[in-house]
C-alpha cells in the first residue's frame, strides 16, 4: 500500500512539473534547476515520512534542544 502512496506523489509531482515548467522562461536555467531540486527534495522527505512514520518530528528534536535551557529557566524561577 506505501507504494501506491509514493507513485501518487510521484504523480502529483509530475503534474506540478507539467504545468509548471512551460511557465519557466527558456533562459531562466537557475529557476528550473531550482525548481528541480525542490521538487526532489520534497517528494523525497514524503517518501521518508510515508516509509517510516514512527520517525521522530520536528517537535521532539527542538524539545530535546531546549530541554537543558527550560530546566535552568525553572530552577532559577525564570519561566512560569
Amino acid at each position: 500500500m506505501d507504494v501506491l502512496k509514493i507513485i501518487g506523489i510521484a504523480l502529483i509531482l509530475a503534474a506540478a512539473a507539467w504545468f509548471e515548467w512551460p511557465k519557466i522562461e527558456a533562459d531562466q536555467k537557475k529557476e528550473k534547476k531550482v525548481f528541480v531540486i525542490f521538487s526532489l527534495i520534497s517528494g523525497g522527505m514524503l517518501a521518508v515520512v510515508i516509509l517510516y512514520p514512527e520517525l521522530p518530528g520536528p517537535n521532539k528534536w527542538m524539545l530535546e534542544l531546549f530541554k537543558p535551557m527550560g530546566e535552568m529557566m525553572q530552577k532559577y524561577k525564570l519561566a512560569g
